[in-house]
């Protein structure tokens, strides 16, 4: 059975999910689901939840992937998805790690993080809502 709910609560403390999703074992096994989920859940609130902690979810793959996706069209405002879903509005839902770096590069959002600091939490800015791009500019 795939567990991202922890039944006792819902969800882990943000220090702990970071924790998690920044172990240099990529599994989706540890509760590696339910620290992405945890990041998902507060990433529009909480500060402390990075760029890199988000972007680190992109390395495992899959479920987490998706979920540190969403964090990042949640904070960033790209493509103007925010929560909504990617169906039908003629943007891809983006997984790829070098393309959100690449992304996050050129709208000056983030200092991309070197490979070797990956597994830092808490080494970038929390960049703060913005309103996205109107459509084509």
């Amino acid at each position: 059975m795939f567990g991202v709910m922890n039944p006792t609560s819902q969800f882990l403390s943000v220090p702990e999910a970071q924790q998690r999703i920044h172990d240099p074992e990529l599994t989706h096994k540890k509760g590696k689901a339910l620290a992405a989920a945890t990041l998902m859940e507060y990433c529009e609130h909480d500060l402390r939840i990075t760029l890199d902690d988000m972007l680190r979810c992109l390395d495992y793959g899959g479920t987490i992937a998706s979920m540190g996706a969403r964090c990042l069209y949640v904070r960033t405002g790209r493509d103007g998805l925010g929560w909504k879903t990617a169906s039908g509005c003629g943007f891809p839902f983006v997984m790829d790690r070098a393309d959100w770096e690449k992304y996050l590069r050129e709208h000056h959002l983030h200092n991309v993080a070197e490979p070797s600091r990956c597994t830092e939490p808490g080494d970038d800015i929390a960049v703060p809502k913005r309103t996205p791009p109107a459509p084509g500019r």
